[in-house]
C-alpha cells in the first residue's frame, strides 16, 4: 500500500499525519510515536504500508516534532491529550483504534481512561506512565538543570553516525534495522534548532518532588477495553517487569514480550509487530 502525506489544522497548529488502506474504515488505527527525536515516520515508516493492507492507518506527527509545527506550548501529557481529542475531532471519527510508543504510549493510555467510549482497542508499546520513577535518576536530572551541556552532548552525538549508532544500542537491539537511512534521517532531524526542545519542555513538566508526575498504576484497573501490551526484553528505558506489571493490573490485557529486542520495537521487531497487531485487532 502507498503512503499518503497530509495536512491539517488542529487549533491553530498545522500537523502532518500519515495514512494508508485499501479501505476507508469508520473506525481507523491511529498510532502515536515517541520523544526525543522522533516522528510518525520514523517509528512507524516500515510499518504503515504493511498494516494499510489491511487496516486504515493514521500516524500524526505530534506537535512539536516532525513536519507538524512546534509551537509554544506546555507540551504536557494533558496538553497532548486535549491535542489528541481534537485531531481526532477535526479527522471526524467518533471511535478509534489507538497505538502508542513510549511518550505517543502514555498520552494513548491518559486519553483511553478519560475517553474509554471512544476507543475501540488500544495498544500500548513500551509506554510511558507506568512507574514514578526517574529513570537513570542522578544523570538525567544533572543533564536537563545543565541545558548547554545536554545540547553539546547531542550535537556530537549527531555529528557523527559511528556515534549516533553506538548510542541508539541502548533502544534498538537488532542493529541490522537500524538502517543508515533511519540513521541520515535522525542526524538531519537533530540539526533542526527546534527539535528536542519540546521533548525537553515534556521531561521538565514530568519531574516533580524526584518522582515522574504522570503515572497510571493507580487508574489501570479502570480500563475495560482490550488492551495489546508490548515489550523487548532488552529495553532499558521502559523495563518489561514494568510493563509485565501494568498487564497484570488489567482486566482484559494481552502481554507480548520479544525477545532480543530494544526500546524502539516498532523498528527493532517490525516484522513482529505487524504479526501481533493484526492478531490482537
Amino acid at each position: 500500500m502507498k503512503i499518503k502525506k497530509n495536512l491539517v489544522k488542529v487549533n491553530g497548529i498545522d500537523v502532518a499525519f500519515y495514512e494508508s488502506f485499501s479501505l476507508k474504515s469508520k473506525v481507523p488505527l491511529l498510532l502515536l510515536h515517541g520523544g526525543g527525536l522522533d516522528s510518525a515516520m520514523l517509528s512507524y515508516g516500515s510499518n504503515i504500508a504493511s498494516l494499510g493492507e489491511k487496516y486504515h492507518v493514521i500516524a500524526p506527527d505530534l506537535p512539536g516534532y516532525g513536519e507538524t509545527d512546534k509551537p509554544d506550548v506546555p507540551y504536557t501529557i494533558e496538553w497532548y491529550k486535549k491535542f489528541l481529542e481534537e485531531f481526532i475531532k477535526v479527522l471526524g471519527y467518533d471511535e478509534i483504534d489507538l497505538g502508542g510508543l513510549s511518550l505517543g504510549g502514555g498520552i494513548a493510555l491518559g486519553y483511553s481512561l478519560d475517553h474509554p467510549e471512544k476507543v475501540r482497542h488500544l495498544i500500548l508499546i513500551a509506554p510511558y506512565g507506568l512507574t514514578d520513577k526517574i529513570p537513570h535518576p542522578k544523570i538525567t536530572l544533572w543533564l536537563l538543570k545543565h541545558p548547554s551541556v545536554y545540547d553539546g552532548i547531542n550535537k556530537l552525538i549527531l555529528s557523527n553516525k559511528i556515534f549516533l549508532k553506538a548510542s541508539l544500542k541502548t533502544i534498538v537491539f537488532n542493529q541490522d534495522n537500524l538502517t543508515d537511512d533511519v540513521v541520515t534521517q535522525l542526524m538531519k532531524v537533530g540539526h533542526n534548532p527546534d527539535s528536542g526542545r519540546a521533548f525537553r519542555v515534556f521531561q521538565l513538566s514530568e519531574i516533580k518532588n524526584m518522582k515522574l508526575k504522570t503515572c497510571y498504576l493507580n487508574q489501570l484497573h479502570n480500563l475495560s477495553i482490550p488492551v495489546l501490551l508490548l515489550t523487548g526484553t532488552k529495553d532499558s528505558l521502559v523495563p518489561s517487569k514494568d510493563v509485565k506489571r501494568a498487564s497484570e493490573l488489567i482486566s482484559h490485557s494481552k502481554l507480548v514480550e520479544m525477545d532480543n529486542c530494544g526500546h524502539w520495537l516498532p523498528r527493532d521487531k517490525s516484522t513482529e509487530f505487524i504479526s501481533e497487531l493484526k492478531k490482537f485487532l
